[in-house]
């Protein structure tokens, strides 16, 4: 062999070593920053599949509370339906006053009967009822017009009222009454 080549071969064959220990030295590296990209890319893959997944269990969330809202907004009544049901609420109420108003008028009318009234005045012959004494010495003058369940035009308003209550059989109450008065002071 030609000493020039040879030369030529051995200049070659090192500028050759040296380009290739640059060429393995830039892909070990290309091959390295390659993992690196591979091991970020897979990363930002499972971090996107769980970004995924909250946004699909969002959308599902949402997706049931829409459902929600219009299964709720389709049920709401109408301005007929709550004046029905106030209306039933109202009566069902006037009905449950007025049996308590019932039940509490028989109570005292009940206890009204059961006030005992002195033995002597039961068993005593009636006296006749008093009178206002005339104030003038005038012949006493009819009314003109009678009413019709008045027995007795002389009979001042005491009276009737006294036959008033003891027909509705309410003595025991009115002497309760009265005797409750009484005691009040300044009454």
């Amino acid at each position: 062999m030609d000493p020039e080549a040879t030369k030529n071969a051995l200049e070659l064959e090192r500028l050759t070593g040296g380009w290739w220990d640059e060429t393995l030295a830039v892909m070990a590296a290309g091959s390295e920053e390659a993992e690196a990209f591979t091991k970020a890319a897979r990363a930002a893959s499972q971090e996107m599949e769980a970004l995924l997944k909250d946004t699909t269990k969002v959308t599902l969330d949402l997706e049931h509370a829409k459902q929600a809202w219009i299964s709720a907004t389709s049920k709401v009544p109408n301005l007929e339906q709550i004046t029905a049901c106030l209306w039933d609420e109202t009566l069902a109420a006037i009905r449950a006053g007025s049996e308590e108003a019932k039940a509490a008028l028989r109570k005292a009318a009940g206890t009204g009967n059961q006030v005992e009234v002195h033995v002597s005045k039961d068993t005593a012959k009636p006296k006749p009822k008093k009178r206002r004494p005339k104030t003038t010495t005038e012949p006493h003058k009819e009314p003109d017009e009678h009413h019709p369940n008045c027995i007795d035009p002389e009979k001042d308003f005491y009276d009737v009222c006294w036959d008033i209550i003891k027909e509705m059989g309410l003595t025991g109450v009115y002497m309760k009454d009265k005797m409750v008065v009484s005691l009040r002071p300044g009454l």
